[in-house]
């Protein structure tokens, strides 16, 4: 049996991963098939440490946006006087 595009699409994990445990029982495999989830995993570490990155430089960000304002203020401050 297979699924169309759209219908592949649309079926919720579960069923995917139903349908991939029970068609791997008649399928057989090349080492691609292994590279290809190494690949995945990798892709999907690369993810997360991209987005602590992400965070890292909101924060980052944020400091100096606090840090401008701050220093804006006693400039004004120092010119006022």
């Amino acid at each position: 049996m297979s699924y169309s595009y759209q219908q592949l699409r649309n079926l919720p994990d579960e069923d995917l991963i139903a349908f991939h445990d029970q068609t791997a029982m008649n399928t057989s495999v090349g080492v691609t098939y292994a590279l290809d989830e190494l690949a995945r995993r990798e892709a999907q570490r690369q993810t997360k440490e991209l987005i602590a990155y992400t965070n890292q430089i909101r924060w980052f960000t944020i400091a100096v946006a606090i840090f401008t304002v701050i220093n804006v203020v006693v400039a004004v401050a120092l010119l006022v006087e």
